[in-house]
């Protein structure tokens, strides 16, 4: 609620590969990894899309073959990955990789952790819409990673990865972060209600009113949320919540930042009311970053696609 930034090493290693580990990984995984997950000693990316195989994860072909040298087990990786958020920062990658062709797309799958500084990695630069630079494409070129890093069982990391995505799909719901975007707006609408006119008197209303559907919305999604989290605890099924969450959580932010952007554009009071420290350049380069959150971590049409097949 301060608007502190979040802390971007601890995302994927605590949110996504630590519950991985947690469930699939050794008791030597769990030593070696899990206590510097937590310390922050890794930064860690997720290596799991690939072009041609974003959405439709499944059909990934980055390949791995198992090989024997001098008497130690090795992956030897060949293949790229797309959309690595922070790998020009990692020093780990989670990654998915294709050890088996199949009939079966989601068979012959394997849960990998890679080394970002091994030979033949290479990462270039992706810049977003809004001119950031978070997202990249990696490169693997004869990378060599032991089979002690594989994580559950060779050919069956599909499991890993949906277990991972469940995790993934309900914290893209962002509720905090909504929240904290949600007041950021109330004070924008505060500040300008100091200068309203007969004139701004509509329009200021016509504001409101969409602020507080908002609210509404987001106090929803706030109450799924934790229902999600109650059964989860259960040990209950979730995949279809997960979902649900992600959509909602995901438009709900595009929602919001479409918002700031309108009010933004008008004149607030004085240089020292709230306009001031949030100008319409940033509520725009967060109207275009939020762009990508109905695609990333799945797009909301195959999340649709998943809650009609659940419930049935």
């Amino acid at each position: 609620m301060a608007g502190a930034p979040r802390v971007t090493p601890f995302l994927f290693g605590i949110d996504m590969l630590g519950p991985v580990l947690l469930r699939y990984g050794t008791s030597e995984q769990k030593l070696q990894w899990l206590p510097r997950i937590l310390d922050g000693s890794d930064w860690w990316c997720q290596g799991f899309s690939e072009p041609g195989s974003g959405s439709d994860l499944s059909s990934l072909r980055m390949n791995a073959v198992r090989e024997c040298t001098a008497g130690e087990e090795m992956y030897v990786l060949n293949g790229q990955k797309i959309w690595t958020s922070y790998a020009h920062y990692a020093n780990m990658m989670f990654c998915l990789v294709r050890t088996k062709k199949s009939d079966k797309q989601q068979h012959g799958i394997s849960f990998l952790l890679v080394d970002m500084a091994s030979p033949g990695v290479e990462v270039r630069p992706i810049k977003t819409l809004e001119g950031s630079h978070v997202l990249n494409e990696v490169f693997f070129t004869d990378v060599r990673v032991p089979a002690t890093n594989l994580v559950g069982t060779e050919h069956e990391g599909w499991r890993c990865a949906k277990h991972l995505l469940g995790h993934e799909r309900s914290n893209i719901a962002g509720i905090g972060t909504a929240t904290a975007a949600l007041e950021r707006v109330r004070k924008m609408l505060k500040a300008q209600n100091h200068r309203a006119t007969n004139q701004h008197a509509n329009r200021s209303r016509m504001l409101w009113q969409r602020f507080a559907q908002l609210e509404i919305d987001l106090n929803n999604l706030r109450t799924n949320n934790w229902a999600m989290l109650q059964a989860l605890c259960a040990g209950e099924p979730v995949d279809m919540e997960t979902s649900i969450l992600k959509i909602r959580g995901a438009e709900l932010q595009q929602q919001i930042s479409t918002l700031a952007r309108i009010i933004a554009g008008q004149p607030c009071s004085d240089q020292t009311d709230y306009g001031q420290s949030f100008p319409a350049f940033h509520a725009t380069q967060e109207y275009f970053y939020n762009r990508k959150l109905t695609i990333v971590g799945g797009t909301t049409e195959v999340h649709k696609n998943i809650v009609a097949r659940l419930s049935r």
